[in-house]
């Protein structure tokens, strides 16, 4: 995201939290002026901190989904959608230029003004902090007023709900961008050159997935391997209906497990630092079909290209 536009939801975003703590402060008006000062030090702290770094930290933890190709709810999206305009308007309206830099100058002129309020109400609280402890002192009896049940119950939830929504927001881009991503090198690679060979001996059972702005390498895989890369689930999920005994077929010569080949897809590749191995679906499932006559089942449903190329040697199913 742009600077200006950045730094002008940044001030917003603080002058916001800024009148809600006043409110809060408000509200605690009868009770003790720590608390009072408190809540005026962590507004002076959102001045310097943006809710961006709790809106990163989201996208870090991500959105828990079953599967990468899932949509989010549409409630929560439109929701989230429909709060963006309030508190990040330069986000929402793509700012720039004089506009950008308008906002910015205005959000930052009342940033200032508020800046000395609050300055001008912490020197306040924290002589009437000075002034309950002299009394204290004098008189144990002689107590402010606490907080009391319901206005923490309040403030509490003011701020975990906040922060749950900026984190909620960020995590929530974050499956929005990769599942777009997803789409993008999905069809870039629904047609592309694969190739498919013996991997070098002695290089045991890990496979690797290197992306890289023109293909995506996947070294020492099995079939199994493949199925399960190709199609986002775990490595058991992948399996034959195909007889065979221990005995006479050891299970590191089986051929959906035994064998191991490098296969290269070459196609453009988006962002190959996150690559999502369900965009070779497409591809590595015709490459089993044509090269082994292999059929993917996946919920009971063969997965194109089906029936293609005849009459499969044997099913692969999911």
């Amino acid at each position: 995201m742009p600077v200006l536009p950045a730094l002008a939801d940044h001030l917003w975003q603080s002058l916001l939290t800024c009148a809600v703590l006043w409110g809060c402060t408000r509200l605690a008006r009868p009770n003790s002026a720590v608390v009072r000062l408190a809540l005026w030090r962590i507004a002076a702290a959102k001045l310097l901190l943006p809710y961006a770094l709790l809106f990163s930290f989201g996208g870090w933890l991500g959105y828990p989904v079953a599967h990468t190709a899932d949509p989010l709810p549409a409630p929560l999206v439109a929701a989230l959608g429909a709060l963006t305009p309030a508190v990040a308007p330069a986000r929402a309206t793509v700012m720039s230029g004089p506009l950008a830099f308008a906002f910015c100058a205005l959000l930052l002129f009342a940033t200032l003004a508020w800046a000395r309020v609050i300055h001008h109400e912490m020197r306040v609280e924290k002589l009437r902090v000075q002034e309950e402890a002299e009394r204290e002192a004098r008189d144990p009896d002689d107590q402010p007023l606490g907080l009391g049940f319901f206005k923490a119950v309040l403030f509490t939830a003011c701020a975990v709900s906040v922060a749950a929504v900026v984190m909620l927001a960020g995590a929530v881009e974050d499956r929005l961008w990769r599942r777009d991503l997803l789409i993008a090198n999905s069809l870039s690679l629904r047609d592309a050159v694969v190739s498919m060979n013996p991997a070098a001996p002695g290089m045991g059972l890990r496979t690797r997935v290197v992306a890289s702005e023109r293909s995506v390498l996947i070294r020492n895989t099995s079939i199994q391997d493949l199925a399960a890369l190709a199609y986002g689930v775990s490595h058991y999920a992948v399996w034959s209906d195909q007889m065979f005994s221990l005995d006479s077929a050891p299970k590191n010569q089986f051929w959906l497990s035994g064998p191991r080949y490098d296969v290269r897809v070459q196609a453009p590749i988006l962002s190959p630092a996150e690559f999502d191995t369900y965009a070779l679906r497409k591809p590595i499932t015709k490459l089993l079909a044509e090269r082994f006559g292999l059929e993917i089942y996946m919920d009971h449903k063969c997965q194109p290209p089906c029936g293609r190329y005849g009459v499969a040697q044997t099913d692969a199913a999911l």
